[in-house]
């Protein structure tokens, strides 16, 4: 293979694990803000798409924690005293409302399959028996309001330049360490177009 093949079939695997195209977005995939996105909700966000439809796209913010605890939002839960897991903010669209992810081999009850071995949950009764299981923070995250596009909204956006599109990766979806996930991502992104544009003019 010529001097740059085996580096061009490299990129452009490395790129095709990311997209900026508006028919990529879907349920199990990551939306990664730019970094002049200026909305503040949003800001160096990293957002897990959990319902789409023909209405509208819903999704949760992953990196954002909160001072709340899950023992402070579940006090009238028998077994949440104690619980010192964060609350997680999902978004700007009903804050007061909870919805939560678990990941688990078995699908639970009313839950949404998401992807992989991950399930969305958000009915009350529901959330307040897996609380009261005080469930693996390792495997369980709940969300106080969620990130919401009307019909055609994400695609604006998407084509302004405010998104990347990721593939889910549960091992980010539960990192132990939520503040880094935007800027790992985003340099991913970064380093990867760097490459794209250094590459001699024969390969472009």
């Amino acid at each position: 293979m010529a001097k740059w093949g085996w580096a061009v079939v490299i990129l452009a695997a490395s790129l095709s694990a990311q997209s900026v195209r508006t028919e990529d977005i879907a349920v199990g995939k990551f939306l990664v803000a730019h970094r002049k996105l200026a909305d503040p909700n949003f800001a160096e966000s990293v957002v897990l798409i959990v319902h789409r439809d023909k209405t509208g796209t819903i999704g949760l913010i992953i990196n954002q924690r909160t001072r709340l605890t899950l023992a402070k939002i579940f006090e009238d839960v028998k077994g949440a005293a104690g619980q010192t897991d964060s609350m997680y903010f999902g978004g700007p669209v009903e804050p007061r409302g909870v919805m939560a992810l678990i990941r688990t081999s078995d699908a639970p009850a009313n839950s949404e399959h998401v992807f992989g071995d991950i399930y969305l949950m958000s009915r009350k009764t529901q959330l307040d028996k897996t609380i009261a299981t005080q469930p693996d923070p390792k495997h369980f995250r709940a969300f106080m309001g969620y990130s919401g596009w009307g019909i055609g909204q994400l695609e604006t956006e998407m084509k302004t330049g405010s998104w990347f599109v990721f593939p889910g990766s549960p091992s980010i979806v539960f990192d132990p360490a939520p503040k880094s996930v935007w800027e790992k991502l985003i340099q991913r992104t970064e380093q990867q177009l760097a490459i794209l544009f250094n590459f001699p003019p024969e390969f472009k």
